[in-house]
């Protein structure tokens, strides 16, 4: 989760303060000026996963695609490694808990899946 949490911070980063984006609206990089940061629009895209149609809101769906890895990578972890995860304090109900993990983080792979489909079926 240390690694989704710099990874997110990076792209952050990169999309406000250095670089920036691709914008394929003006097809030019730019920096994102104001993103979006209401809980209740990024919550909305969980209905209506198509209707990302700026960058603002972009850098949300990106963060999609790493949150399902760091998903994948620590059920792995917190399933299998005792050293990190301890049955004594942890409890040996961990699996049940990374089972949960892990679907999130197939629900989180497969919007991540949408929106880039839906991206590339918008750009054709």
């Amino acid at each position: 989760m240390i690694f989704l949490g710099l990874g997110a911070l990076f792209l952050v980063a990169k999309a406000i303060v250095f670089v920036g984006l691709y914008d394929s609206t003006i097809q030019e990089v730019r920096t994102v000026l104001s993103p979006t940061l209401d809980p209740l629009v990024i919550y909305a895209y969980q209905t209506h996963l198509a209707s990302v149609d700026n960058l603002e809101d972009l850098v949300v769906t990106f963060s999609l695609a790493g949150l399902a890895f760091m998903a994948f990578v620590s059920c792995t972890f917190a399933g299998y490694n005792t050293i990190i995860y301890p049955v004594e304090f942890y409890g040996s109900d961990r699996l049940r808990l990374t089972n949960a993990q892990f679907f999130l983080g197939i629900l989180a792979l497969a919007g991540h899946i949408w929106h880039a489909s839906r991206a590339r079926l918008n750009r054709s």
